[in-house]
């Protein structure tokens, strides 16, 4: 948990406001609460929360400034300590800020560390490309490393050019690096000379589920930190991105690797996209089985690596199960046919879906009728896309122009795609019971023959055949 906006719920002597004045063109003001910044400020919050919790540090949890976390052994212990901890939180007055809040996690990052019952692994292994924005670096960290910065280093970074920093670019305030060359699997060309890289050396998927996301980096990325059993990988939905599987992946007991699109993703069809898939999968090294999953969207793909990996069995690892989640081909054809129809109205039609996929809040007929009134096809993207800037404010026009260009190929593909093959394999399909508003063309199982069927946890699974 994370307090919110932590020094300013720590208030000011009354006696000691007149060493934080400042002066402004309106006059001369002084905090009522700390301010950030102070030399001493850092000892007196953490003193502060120490006292706070000192009948229940180490024994449930621990504390670094604004920054707290709860250990337990078991599932109900956990609740009863935080029930302890939220109202003691509650009794000083403090407020926590609920968007970063992460709770039931077998794994947890703090402090350059990820913490799970396995022990305690230096953030060293992560991708060093990672900026401090993308790892989730909150206010108390950024002005306190500006401090230091500045007094260690002489360096004077504005807030974008702090989050923008790499661990890289840390690192080299170090000293000289060992070693230069960059072991992450980031994208390679289908084309280039392959090499296989172990599983630790796969970028690791932080639990920061920012916009940016919205335009993934890897192809292939870690979704847990597992280390044994058949490894899962993932296949994106129709947003190309897997961050919505974070947590999911937190609750499986084997490695769990997630399939992004990228902007180096082939775009001519899905045969192409399956064998550019396995092309990754194949540079990590997690032996001669996996299993296969694709998400909504995503079963278009599988379906495709499935078959490839049929016909060519020497080529790829053994596929031992494979899952449709929310999802399936048929279902996917059938949603794909709305677009059918060439023209503005097709054009207009994948836009408002790639806004309303996003969650912007808009009025689906102005917002049609504003498309159609602009005369051109970059009109009507960059007029999508400025409504989006609204939503996603931390991200660029740009950026968000890259994303639905993403988002458009997929769509492309599926209208234009005809299976060669019949798919013809036992898959798993996983759904809520209410994930879709089914029309009549297809069946209540997605257009899976069903099998066998589970009531499992308030999700519907039918082991089938497709």
């Amino acid at each position: 948990m994370d307090l919110s906006s932590g020094y300013w719920q720590i208030e000011a002597d009354e006696a000691d406001r007149e060493k934080t004045a400042f002066i402004t063109p309106e006059g001369l003001y002084e905090f009522n609460f700390m301010p950030f910044g102070l030399c001493n400020a850092p000892a007196t919050f953490e003193r502060t929360m120490d006292n706070l919790l000192r009948h229940l540090k180490w024994t449930m949890c621990l504390c670094y400034l604004d920054d707290i976390i709860v250990f337990s052994h078991t599932f109900g212990d956990h609740l009863q300590h935080l029930r302890s901890l939220l109202k003691c939180i509650q009794d000083a007055g403090l407020i926590l800020n609920p968007k970063k809040y992460v709770f039931g996690s077998r794994q947890i990052k703090i402090l350059r560390h990820f913490v799970s019952k396995e022990g305690i692994s230096d953030i060293s292994s992560i991708n060093s490309e990672l900026s401090l924005g993308e790892l989730g670096m909150d206010s108390l960290i950024e002005v306190e490393l500006r401090h230091l910065l500045e007094r260690e280093y002489d360096l004077m970074l504005g807030g974008s050019k702090m989050r923008n920093l790499t661990i890289r670019d840390l690192r080299l305030l170090e000293g000289p690096l060992e070693d230069n060359i960059d072991t992450s699997c980031s994208d390679v060309k289908a084309n280039q000379e392959s090499q296989v890289c172990n599983i630790e050396e796969v970028p690791l998927y932080l639990n920061a589920l920012d916009n940016t996301k919205l335009v993934p980096k890897e192809t292939i990325v870690r979704l847990n930190t597992m280390k044994s059993g058949t490894p899962l990988f993932i296949v994106h939905p129709i947003e190309g991105t897997i961050c919505m599987l974070y947590s999911l992946a937190q609750l499986v007991s084997v490695p769990v690797f997630g399939i992004q699109y990228t902007a180096e993703a082939p775009d001519d069809s899905f045969e192409q996209v399956a064998a550019w898939y396995w092309e990754h999968i194949r540079k990590v090294s997690v032996g001669n089985k996996i299993c296969l999953a694709g998400y909504s969207f995503g079963t278009y793909f599988v379906s495709e690596m499935a078959l490839q990996a049929n016909s060519s069995p020497q080529q790829y690892p053994e596929v031992e199960n494979i899952f449709f989640l929310d999802g399936s081909p048929a279902i996917m054809r059938a949603y794909s046919q709305k677009y059918k129809t060439p023209g503005i109205m097709r054009e207009i039609d994948i836009l408002f879906t790639f806004v309303m996929i996003l969650g912007a809040e808009i009025n689906a007929v102005n917002f049609k009728e504003e498309l159609m009134a602009l005369s051109s096809t970059s009109e009507r993207i960059k007029y999508s896309t400025h409504k989006l800037k609204t939503f996603f404010k931390n991200m660029m026009e740009e950026d968000l122009q890259m994303a639905f260009d993403l988002f458009n190929k997929k769509i492309q593909m599926a209208i234009k795609h005809s299976p060669k093959r019949k798919f013809r394999q036992n898959v798993i399909l996983i759904k809520a019971e209410n994930s879709f508003s089914l029309s009549g063309s297809t069946s209540e199982t997605l257009d899976v023959e069903k099998k066998k069927f589970i009531n499992f946890h308030g999700m519907v699974l039918r082991i089938s055949y497709a």
